[in-house]
């Protein structure tokens, strides 16, 4: 154990582990992790390189620690194996899974101020269809200038989720790139303490080649800022949605970019259902689904809706063919106070607002 600026750092390869991608480091990591509860946190501090482990990291009840990697010094990355992504990136220290089947590979239930930073997450079987993290119950937590994806070259969407948040409280992630799973994202599970999670944030951060939505259930208060989503696997838009039948309040997408989908592709982008209140989408760019709306009221009941300074557009190339539209109401109803204003559309969008908005909405 080392000290810096008073707070204690412990290096894993102080408790034998090797990073060098062949060796399983489990045993040592946590060593490390238990050295640092026993001082009540501190830095694990993971030199750059390719950590295996082959069975669960548990960072459950603990306080305090920053799980913390480096780039590359020399700017060179070939230790790690190569994808079309990385061959591009200088990738940091990876934390690498090797274990298969449902499970979860790092959990923190019940944890407060835990951090990644500086870190490549990653799993390398096709059979891995859990959790990757676990942040359950956990208070003030988050992650920062991390990767997280499959360190193998081809996508793998196995695993149901990267991240699962369920009632966390204070969660920030920022200059982070999610690419893999059936969801990059999972907040809500069920009714639970739904006042707990809550108070999510999105800084910065890319989400592509997941295989269903990218954000599945968001709760109370959750912001998305200067993020990017690309299509999913199948190429179709689908970047904040729900599967649960509950509602999200206060829910902001704000300077987003949201891109790239093709012929025939579905959507919507976001799709809202009954009761979400207060949603503010703002000074957000969209590439049209092909075949339905990039804003989707999908059913009945939306309670404040604010729609500002958008940019929407559509493939010139499939713009005639299907008739791409910014919003749709379909055939819902019920819905109070939908604001549309400064917004903006490509010549290829023929529809901006599709169905009856609600009697009253500012439309401009």
């Amino acid at each position: 154990m080392a000290s810096s600026n008073n707070i204690n750092v412990f290096n894993v390869k102080d408790y034998g582990a090797l990073g060098n991608g062949r060796t399983d480091d489990t045993t040592a990591i946590n060593e490390t992790i238990a050295a640092a509860k026993t001082q009540y946190g501190g830095i694990i501090y993971f030199p750059h390189g390719v950590y295996s482990y082959s069975t669960q990291l548990s960072v459950e009840n603990c306080i305090g620690l920053t799980f913390r990697g480096e780039y590359d010094p020399t700017g060179m990355s070939t230790d790690i194996p190569s994808s079309d992504f990385q061959s591009q990136h200088t990738m940091p220290t990876t934390l690498m899974y090797t274990g298969s089947g449902v499970i979860t590979a790092m959990t923190f239930k019940n944890s407060e101020g835990i951090r990644f930073e500086n870190l490549c997450l990653s799993w390398d079987s096709s059979s891995f269809a859990g959790y990757l993290m676990d942040w359950t119950g956990s208070t003030n937590v988050g992650m920062s200038q991390c990767f997280v994806q499959c360190v193998y070259g081809a996508i793998q969407t196995s695993p149901a989720a990267l991240l699962k948040i369920d009632e966390c409280f204070l969660f920030d992630c920022q200059r982070c790139w999610f690419c893999g799973g059936q969801y990059s994202v999972i907040g809500r599970l069920g009714a639970g303490d739904a006042s707990k999670a809550s108070n999510i944030q999105f800084m910065e951060c890319s989400f592509a080649e997941y295989a269903k939505i990218s954000i599945l259930n968001p709760d109370r208060c959750w912001l998305f800022q200067s993020c990017h989503w690309e299509p999913n696997s199948s190429n179709n838009a689908g970047a904040i949605g729900f599967n649960d039948g509950l509602p999200s309040q206060c829910l902001s997408v704000i300077g987003c970019y949201l891109c790239d989908t093709g012929e025939g592709s579905t959507g919507p982008w976001i799709g809202l259902i009954s009761g979400c209140q207060a949603t503010l989408i703002s000074g957000c760019s969209f590439t049209s689904p092909s075949l339905s709306a990039n804003i989707g009221v999908l059913s009945n009941g939306i309670q404040g809706l604010v729609v500002s300074a958008c940019l929407f557009g559509a493939s010139s190339k499939y713009a005639a063919q299907y008739t791409p539209t910014a919003i749709d109401f379909g055939t819902t109803t019920g819905h109070k106070e939908f604001n549309w204003f400064g917004n903006a559309y490509s010549t290829d969008l023929t529809r901006p607002i599709n169905g009856a908005p609600p009697t009253g909405s500012l439309i401009n």
